[in-house]
Formats: structure tokens, C-alpha cells, sequence
């Protein structure tokens, strides 16, 4: 039973004709820093740029994305892992058209499945490569070991800072920790709540020195949000900025954070669709099964 378990997983992950998802986690040090917030508003504006769009709500214990896109969570990704329910039948939508998977106690599962469980899902997930052209994860913060294989199995990660000391410094810990990988993600950093373009552009420029001094990467400035009141009544109003207050200057910075990312090619080789993402996730697993 177990070789056919494993016979399963290999054929499904070595599959390479369907069309290639792009995976980016969505990450930060610390929490408080508008990690969610931004995950679900680039979402949103990657969706008005016309991309299919999932995300997978990772930050367990802290889940709030379902509020935030307006929908109603009855199943997560725990009863799939289970058993009791196909990945599909897990899937909400939300506003215009981004769908949504809430992780759920799964999410945590992950590192501890079974042979069998992780071939069930395995196959569930690889069936979402049809539905999405990206699928954000949003992570919890921090370095737990969950957190660190889902940034590092991603194609890419983005990284959530704000000018505090603190925030910079869990940042710069989270990417130190994730570049010790082999094969690790495309890597890019976002500063949030900005005073000023001024005060942006030297945070963004400060830290990309930094860690391409004492780390010798290359990291992606991808952009900065403003400090704005609006992203409060956003939240009170338990609606996405980008549909609440689309023309405020942090609305409009991630809808141009968006249009900027889709403008750049996806560098060193990655985005070879979900199959790829689970491998790299259970590596281990794989291995040893083997």
C-alpha cells in the first residue's frame, strides 16, 4: 500500500503539462506590520490586471483574511487533509473574483503528515493549477519552522517591514535565516507605513544595502505604502482598501506595487507551478519514501 502511496506522489509530482502557477509567500519578522492587509489588496490588484488569483491564508491562529475578502469559511484545508473534503469544495470567492482557501489547523499538520496523507494532498493541490495564475500564502510571522518551509518551498517570498527598529530588524533575521537555504526563493521587500515617497525610497534603499553587503544579495526593492488613514476605516469597515477607498495613496501604491511586478520576469528559473512548490515542501518526506 505504501509503495502505491508513493508510486502516486511521484507521478503527480513529476507532472509537467499543466499550466505553471506561480507561488509567492507573503511574510514578515514580526506581526502588526500590514502583512494581511497587503496580501489581499495585491491580490485584488492582481486580479484587476487580469490574473487569477488564490490565496491560502497560512497565519494560523491569527486568520483574519476571510473577514477582510468578505466571505464565509465553513471547511478548511485540515478536513482536505483528512479526507473529508476535496480541495474545490474548500474554495470561497471573494471580491472580484480572488479566491480563497483558509489553512485552518492544516497549515500546522503540514510538517508532521503521514505517507498517505501528504499523497492525498499532494494530488488535492495539483488541481489547483488550472484555477490560478498565482497563489499568495499568506504566512504567519516570524521563524517557525512551518513558516520557514513555506517561504523557502515558494517561487518567490515577499517580506513586510515598517521603518520601526524592531520590524526592520525581524525582517533582515527572516531573510538572513531564509538565503542560508539551498535553491532558496527570489526574495523582495516591501516597507509599509512610510511617512513620505522620501522616507520610502531610503528605508527601501538602506536595507537592500545592508543585506547585499553582509549577505551578498540582491534583493528586490518592490515598493513601499504609505502611512494612510484610510487603511484603518478599511479595516473597520471590514472591506478590502482597493474596493473601499481605491483612489487613497495606499490603495494606489499596491495597485502600482502590482502593475511593477507584473512588468518584471520572473528571475533564476522559478514559478514551475504547484507541483514543484509541494516537492520542494516535502522534500523530506519525498526522500524518505523513496
Amino acid at each position: 500500500m505504501l509503495e502505491q502511496v508513493s508510486k502516486l506522489k511521484e507521478r503527480v509530482i513529476e507532472q509537467r503539462s499543466l499550466p505553471k502557477t506561480h507561488v509567492i509567500s507573503v511574510s514578515s519578522g514580526k506581526g502588526g506590520v500590514g502583512k494581511t492587509s497587503f496580501a489581499v489588496n495585491f491580490a485584488i490588484a492582481l486580479s484587476r490586471l487580469g490574473k487569477r488569483i488564490l490565496i491560502i491564508d497560512a497565519d494560523f491562529g491569527l486568520a483574519n483574511i476571510d473577514v477582510m475578502l468578505g466571505v464565509s469559511v465553513v471547511h478548511d484545508l485540515s478536513s482536505v487533509i483528512g479526507g473529508e473534503r476535496d480541495i474545490r469544495d474548500v474554495i470561497s470567492e471573494g471580491h472580484h473574483g480572488v479566491k480563497f482557501i483558509s489553512g485552518g489547523s492544516g497549515v500546522y499538520e503540514l510538517i508532521s503528515l503521514d505517507e498517505a496523507r501528504v499523497a492525498r494532498l499532494v494530488s488535492q493541490m495539483c488541481r489547483l493549477e488550472d484555477i490560478a495564475d498565482i497563489i499568495l500564502l499568506d504566512t504567519g510571522a516570524g521563524l517557525s519552522d512551518v513558516v520557514l518551509r513555506v517561504v523557502r518551498s515558494s517561487d518567490e517570498a515577499i517580506v513586510i517591514t515598517t521603518p520601526e527598529p524592531t520590524a526592520i530588524m525581524d525582517a533582515y533575521a527572516l531573510i538572513k535565516t531564509v538565503n542560508r537555504f539551498e535553491d532558496s526563493p527570489k526574495l523582495r521587500l516591501i516597507v509599509n507605513l512610510v511617512t513620505s515617497n522620501k522616507e520610502g525610497n531610503e528605508m527601501l534603499n538602506g536595507f537592500v544595502r545592508v543585506v547585499k553587503k553582509n549577505m551578498q544579495l540582491d534583493l528586490n526593492k518592490t515598493g513601499f505604502i504609505l502611512r494612510d488613514p484610510s487603511v484603518a476605516l478599511a479595516v473597520k469597515s471590514q472591506v478590502p482598501l482597493l474596493v473601499g477607498y481605491p483612489d487613497s495613496p495606499a490603495a494606489q501604491n499596491i495597485q502600482s506595487i502590482a502593475s511593477k511586478y507584473l512588468d518584471v520576469p520572473i528571475a533564476g528559473g522559478r514559478g514551475q507551478g504547484l507541483s514543484h512548490f509541494l516537492n520542494r515542501l516535502f522534500g523530506r518526506q519525498t526522500e524518505n519514501a523513496g
